[in-house]
């Protein structure tokens, strides 16, 4: 019987395990094969060694798009992060007591709920300089007057991080509300009894405990960020110029050489210098995080 039980148990997991290995263990090995290889997605692929690595550490369009995405990425995280504490410092304080909170986390979530493809389609109507609905509300029939809002690179990256921290603050806030609630309230109740102000308790109290929260968020927004690809690729096209590769990410550049340029080998090894680096970003915020720890004990 014991023995029936644990051949019907096997069978009952055996899916998930199948699944793991054709959809998840299977992509990643023969990725890394491929990036070995000239493969072009139609032709009998030769083997090359380590060609295509030698080539994309020399390949500035590479370290372009990372540069690219590390530009959308870091205002992204700073303006997220700002807004997130300051939803969830109001809605914990214990000395106001809002009310309906649950409502007002649906509401900040509910953008996180919306495709990334249909708000990128959104902000390329909004924001269009001679017919979007920004400059019509902003100077009405004064044609000469209205902005072409993607024209400078730098402000058309900027769109994107905006557009992400819309996106994404909502679910943020609800982490560290959640982090935050979990801190004693007898801490904070304590340190106002004692005359500090919401600042101080802030500081003192909220930031030191909540750092192993803050480590998760800014880990999961660094692998999310350094794959962005929906929102900057529907907008690359109807950008041109240094715009359109303002917004070139990294996976934008691996899609392109990919599915454009049919160099599956030299896309592959792209996956996989992202990989290596995104846990190298990891492991090193890892280490400061642990030395800034062991500092304040």
């Amino acid at each position: 019987m014991k023995r029936y039980l644990q051949i019907v148990g096997l069978g009952f997991v055996a899916p998930f395990f199948l699944f793991l290995i054709v959809f998840q263990f299977y992509p990643i090995i023969n990725t890394l094969m491929l990036s070995f290889t000239n493969y072009d997605g139609l032709k009998k692929m030769d083997w090359v060694g380590l060609k295509n690595y030698a080539d994309l550490i020399v390949d500035k369009y590479f370290w372009l798009a990372f540069l690219n995405t590390w530009r959308i990425w870091l205002p992204n995280i700073l303006m997220q992060l700002a807004l997130a504490f300051l939803v969830a410092f109001f809605f914990t304080d214990i000395r106001y007591r809002i009310k309906g909170i649950s409502v007002f986390r649906a509401v900040y979530y509910f953008p996180n709920l919306v495709t990334a493809a249909t708000i990128a389609l959104l902000i390329n109507v909004l924001l269009d300089w001679k017919h979007g609905a920004l400059n019509q509300i902003l100077f009405g029939a004064n044609e000469e007057a209205f902005i072409d809002w993607f024209r400078d690179p730098v402000r058309t990256q900027f769109i994107v991080s905006i557009v992400q921290t819309w996106l994404w603050f909502g679910y943020t806030a609800i982490i560290l509300t959640t982090g935050i609630q979990g801190i004693p309230k007898t801490y904070y109740e304590a340190a106002y009894v004692d005359g500090a102000s919401a600042w101080q308790a802030f500081w003192s109290i909220t930031m030191p405990l909540l750092a192993p929260v803050i480590t998760f968020v800014l880990i999961t927004s660094l692998i999310g960020g350094m794959q962005i690809f929906d929102i900057p690729y529907i907008l690359r096209m109807g950008l041109a110029g240094e715009s359109g590769q303002a917004v070139t990410t990294t996976v934008i550049y691996l899609y392109d050489r990919g599915f454009r340029y049919h160099r599956m080998g030299y896309a592959a090894s792209v996956a996989w210098v992202l990989f290596f680096l995104i846990v190298l970003f990891s492991l090193l915020y890892f280490v400061l995080a642990g030395r800034e720890n062991r500092r304040k004990r």
